[in-house]
């Protein structure tokens, strides 16, 4: 490496990131690279401990409910974009 130099800590395009979110507050699809614009409603079933990850995926505004059948598992409904990245 040559001529290397410190830079001020001040990185451009911050506000235009701030701006365009990756996950929608609206509706929670996979990133626009893979979208095909056939948007369904699904419901998700999956074992409490992957809560997380399904808030990570979807978003902080979704209401994950406990199963009353099983108390081990959580359902939640979501508007996704279904595509075969949906599926992975």
């Amino acid at each position: 490496m040559e001529s290397i130099k410190l830079v001020p800590n001040k990185r451009e395009g911050k506000d235009l990131f701030n701006e365009k979110t990756l996950r929608s507050k609206q509706k929670a699809k996979v990133f626009d690279m893979y979208s095909t614009g056939n948007e369904e409603r699904v419901t998700l079933r999956g074992i409490n401990v992957i809560a997380d990850q399904v808030v990570d995926a979807f978003g902080k505004d979704i209401t994950l409910m406990a199963d009353l059948k099983d108390l081990k598992y959580s359902t939640t409904n979501v508007l996704v974009d279904v595509c075969p990245a949906f599926f992975s």
